[in-house]
């Protein structure tokens, strides 16, 4: 326990908080089963809440008693997430595949974690070249695909983590909730859902993936996280207070801190700011752009990949006051089960709609005809 503790101030370069020291220790976070960088991440985090705890405490009394109602949104006003885009540049390569590799090492601080036998999702050269390549000083960069990706996408990857529990916690398990035809199928579509040259697949192994559910940065976790965000976003917009206790563990930090219960209403404001500060959502850059197409203006941000863009998508829905959100359905197709926005009545998502389907078999239909029509001729 000294030990973590010294190395978690040898890197702040000052002593820890004890009072929040000691709140993480009762809820025995420092039973060793985190490193000491995760740790020292949550420490900083627990510590920022605590310093505005205590601030607004001395001032006016404790943040979580004040619940703030927002005015009510004109229904004429245009959602957030019909005035931004989210450009993402991606990878394509000739197909994708899941390898094992032997060894896997990551060096966290002045400790190297070794994994063996980790899976990672890996893409088979060549590189599909862009036709219409993005230019740094002149010079093409003709393997990255500039891509609009839309809130559809964000279903699409929620779809990926459809079988994960995550009241259950993030575990080696929670990979093998996640199937890897599905993962490769998506990859096949988009490109590599993430892609880092800095990481250990490329600079040990000297190949193009991700890792799949081991070591930092796996893409099993990156799932996870993009669903727990989601699934405390639902739990606030239908006030589900239960859920939003298990799901969000600033309630449970807040407590023990000021020593006393939160009321429903203060849970919830705990999880709206949750969704803000305590997520995996970096810093991002918007800039407005024209659209000569629709004549509007809209605005333009930039994801390195496909999970912060959808981590993107998912702040659109929290800007728009859960707007969008409010519309959000569950496919009722036993093999489907994707989350899509529309009315009330909608009961099939636009892959399994009747219609959509009626579509597709007529062209089936046709193009089987003509293939027919063809070889007749010949």
């Amino acid at each position: 326990m000294d030990k973590i503790k010294e190395a978690i101030e040898k890197s702040l370069g000052r002593p820890v908080d004890e009072k929040v020291w000691g709140v993480l220790q009762e809820e025995e976070y420092l039973d060793g089963s985190y490193s000491v960088g995760i740790l020292l991440e949550e420490y900083k985090h627990y510590e920022k809440v605590a310093k505005r705890l205590t601030a607004s405490s001395s001032a006016e009394g404790p943040v979580v008693g004040r619940v703030r109602r927002g005015k009510k949104r004109s229904g004429k006003s245009p959602r957030p997430d019909s005035l931004a885009t989210v450009m993402c540049g991606l990878v394509h390569f000739s197909d994708y595949t899941i390898e094992t590799l032997p060894e896997v090492k990551w060096q966290i601080g002045e400790k190297v974690h070794v994994y063996k036998d980790v899976d990672a999702v890996v893409g088979i050269p060549p590189v599909i070249v862009s036709a219409n390549p993005k230019t740094v000083s002149g010079m093409p960069l003709d393997s990255i695909h500039e891509t609009c990706l839309e809130t559809d996408t964000l279903f699409e990857v929620l779809h990926l983590a459809r079988n994960i529990d995550v009241l259950r916690g993030f575990s080696l398990e929670t990979s093998k909730e996640i199937s890897t035809s599905e993962v490769l199928d998506l990859c096949r579509k988009y490109g590599l859902l993430r892609f880092d040259v800095s990481g250990p697949v490329w600079m040990q192994h000297r190949k193009h993936g991700v890792l799949l559910n081991r070591g930092q940065g796996n893409l099993a976790y990156g799932l996870f996280a993009l669903k727990w965000r989601f699934e405390v976003f639902r739990a606030v917009l239908s006030e589900q207070h239960d859920v939003v206790r298990d799901l969000v563990p600033d309630v449970w930090f807040r407590e023990r801190f000021l020593k006393r219960g939160l009321s429903d209403e203060e849970a919830l404001q705990v999880a709206k700011e949750w969704l803000c500060e305590g997520s995996t959502l970096r810093p991002i850059t918007i800039f407005p752009t024209y659209d000569n197409q629709s004549d509007a203006f809209i605005l333009t941000t930039s994801a390195p990949d496909i999970l912060e863009a959808c981590h993107v998508h998912l702040s659109l829905m929290l800007v728009g006051n859960g707007d969008l959100g409010r519309n959000l359905l569950v496919c009722q197709n036993p093999h489907c089960g994707r989350y899509f926005t529309g009315h009330g009545n909608a009961k099939y998502c636009p892959n399994c709609d009747r219609r959509t389907l009626w579509s597709r078999r007529k062209r089936n239909e046709e193009r089987s005809a003509g293939n027919g029509k063809e070889a007749r001729e010949r």
